[in-house]
Formats: structure tokens, sequence, C-alpha cells
């Protein structure tokens, strides 16, 4: 993984966890990178 993808990923939890009070743990793998795409 790059430095764009791991800020990606930073954002995108920041954001899930504001809204929905969710992990990317929470969701599990395929969920999460739903959210990302």
């Amino acid at each position: 993984m790059d430095h764009a993808g791991i800020a990606t990923q930073s954002k995108v939890e920041s954001e899930l966890y504001k809204q929905s009070k969710l992990t990317r743990h929470d969701l599990g793998k395929e969920k999460f990178l739903a959210e990302v795409w």
C-alpha cells in the first residue's frame, strides 16, 4: 500500500466513524472496501 492509499483509508475510516460509529473492523473487509470504492 502506498501513502495515498493509507491516507484514503484513514479518511474513510474517520468519516465512517463520524456517521455511523462503526470501525473498519466492525464492517469487515468486503463491506469496508465497498465503502472506499
